[in-house]
């Protein structure tokens, strides 16, 4: 095996070769499930950071947009102020890719381990460890690879794919990946800024064209408004020709990512913004007081130097 099989190929085929081997029914389908939720609950962590930082930088957009007034221009002091100001937030302009770094080598050891499963299971044995082989159910399947279970609920072949299965197995298919392609722009939409001129990028281009002056700002955030389309398209492209099995884990990570979106998004700000900055920040909010603790301070020190009344004047 080569170094990708050997650290990440293998892992990823035995975590979803003990939950086939331990779920009752020994459902693939119900497997990718869970495989799904496990990976989604391991990368939570990286997953919330990711999402504090993509909620601050909705926050600063205005804050962009002065930038790019006061530098007219001049990309160099643009860009140095606008690193002044992620670093002022507790912003890494890079934080957004650390999880789809994490997630892409995760779905090409998937994508592989089903390709497994599917076409050539002649390999079970040969990644399957020694020890996961105490399970009975998983003994039977390196003794007899064809034996393997690769139905969802009995009916549902998930060695198939949208354009490959027939009937009502086909259309369940198509219906799945229109699923995740609306799971998909409703998640990009989360994430993307909301100006108030949602004026679109033809009018703008008019304007220009006109002589009439026209924001940067406003051409590019109606760009990323059509790019907000683009990728349901190319979602729902991908999904209709995998197998059922990878389509099935899209559509599962799609919805609980957008469950998990929807979740941090919608905490408070402040503490959005204090849990982004304790990594930049640790030791400059060390010892400082809470608004709290400093009015408690404020009223303690007003009791204790109140005058006293003297004898003359009682």
């Amino acid at each position: 095996m080569n170094v990708f099989e050997l650290l990440i190929l293998q892992p990823i085929f035995n975590v979803l070769m003990f939950l086939y081997g331990i779920i009752p029914g020994h459902d693939l389908g119900i497997a990718v499930i869970l495989f799904t939720i496990l990976v989604r609950v391991a990368l939570w962590p990286i997953a919330k950071k990711q999402l504090h930082q993509s909620k601050l930088m909705r926050q600063i957009q205005p804050q962009l947009s002065v930038i790019r007034k006061k530098a007219k221009g001049n990309k160099q002091l643009e860009a140095q102020m606008m690193m002044e100001l992620y670093k002022e937030n507790g912003i890494s302009p890079f934080g957004s890719i650390g999880l789809l770094l994490i997630q892409l080598p995760v779905f090409i050891a998937l994508f592989s381990a089903i390709n497994v499963f599917a076409h050539s299971r002649a390999d079970i044995t040969k990644y399957t460890y020694d020890f996961l082989q105490a399970i009975p159910h998983i003994k039977e399947v390196v003794a007899k690879p064809d034996s393997f279970n690769h139905m969802m609920f009995g009916v549902i072949d998930l060695t198939k794919s949208a354009l490959s299965a027939t009937g009502w197995v086909a259309v369940l298919f198509f219906v799945l990946a229109i699923a995740t392609a609306i799971l998909q722009f409703y998640q990009t939409k989360q994430l993307m800024p909301q100006p108030k001129d949602k004026r679109r990028l033809r009018d703008l281009l008019k304007d220009q064209a006109a002589g009439k002056q026209v924001e940067q700002t406003d051409v590019m955030a109606a760009t990323t408004r059509q790019t907000m389309f683009i990728f349901p398209v190319l979602m729902f492209a991908i999904a209709v020709t995998m197998v059922g099995a990878l389509e099935l884990y899209l559509f599962a990570t799609t919805l609980v990512g957008y469950l998990q979106q929807q979740t941090v998004l919608g905490k408070d700000t402040e503490e959005m913004e204090e849990l982004a900055a304790e990594k930049d920040a640790p030791a400059a909010n060390k010892g400082k007081k809470t608004a709290k603790s400093r009015a408690q301070s404020a009223k303690t020190a007003k009791v204790v130097q109140k005058p006293k009344r003297s004898k003359k004047n009682a």
